[in-house]
Parts: structure tokens; sequence; C-alpha cells
């Protein structure tokens, strides 16, 4: 039981860096002029215009329900005199930055890594794939 929990816990860390790989790195990529050049080099390329399309959509379904919690923390938690008092707006604003400064770079050179990572892998499988169909085709033309 204890191995389906931690395959499943693999799996949704997975979805979650590959859906952050993608709106955060590749998405921003596929400029239209990008596309003509990523299409003809990118093997991926249509998979991940796929893939960024489909997550735009989830994006604008998902969209309003977030500009609605906004406003209620906006009306309800941000105008609170505990986080005026505290000042957690300034903190927040203090940890981004350090985020961008120091967690970010690092972040983006695994972006890099999984793209990299990415094409030799579907280098290697479509290879693979390849072998398979030769392999399968020449054992029905012996029999």
């Amino acid at each position: 039981m204890s191995s389906f929990a931690k395959i499943k816990c693999f799996l949704a860390s997975f979805l979650i860096f590959y859906t952050s790989y993608l709106y955060f790195y590749k998405c921003q990529t596929l400029t239209p002029l990008q596309e003509v050049g990523e299409k003809i080099l990118h093997p991926l390329h249509s998979h991940h215009s796929q893939l960024c399309e489909v997550l735009h959509n989830g994006i604008n379904y998902v969209e309003p329900y977030a500009t609605k919690t906004h406003k209620f923390l906006d009306d309800n938690v941000h105008s609170h005199p505990l986080f005026i008092e505290y000042k957690i707006h300034e903190k927040i604003e203090f940890a981004k930055s350090q985020f961008i400064k120091y967690v970010y770079p690092r972040i983006y050179e695994l972006y890099q890594l999984t793209d990299q990572v990415e094409a030799k892998a579907y280098d290697h499988f479509t290879g693979l794939y390849h072998q398979v169909i030769e392999f399968g085709q020449s054992k029905l033309k012996n029999d």
C-alpha cells in the first residue's frame, strides 16, 4: 500500500513540475515566429503546442474563480488590521524578491535540462519504436 502512495505522490509531483515547465518555460517560447523554426527543428513542437493550448484553456476556465478569490482576500484579509499592523504584504513581497533572486535561476536551469532530456528521450524512444516496427515487419516477411 505504501508503494502505491509513493507512486501516486511521484506522479502527482511530476505532473505539477511538467505543468509548471510548460507554463513558465515552454509555452512562453512558442511565439509565432519561433514556431516556424521549432516546427522544423524540435520534434516535440506539435505536442507542446497542443499541451500549451490545453493549459491555457484550463487557465481561462479557472481565471474567474481566481478573480473572485482575490477580491475576497482583498476585502477580508488584506484589509484586516493585523495584516496591516504586521506588514504582511511587505513580507510577501520580500519573499517574492528572494525567490526571484535565488530560487528561480535554479528552476530555470532545471527547465532547460528538462527540455534537453525530453528531446533525448523522444529520440531514444522513437528509435526503439522504429526498431520494434522493423523487427515485427521482418518476422512477418519470414513467416
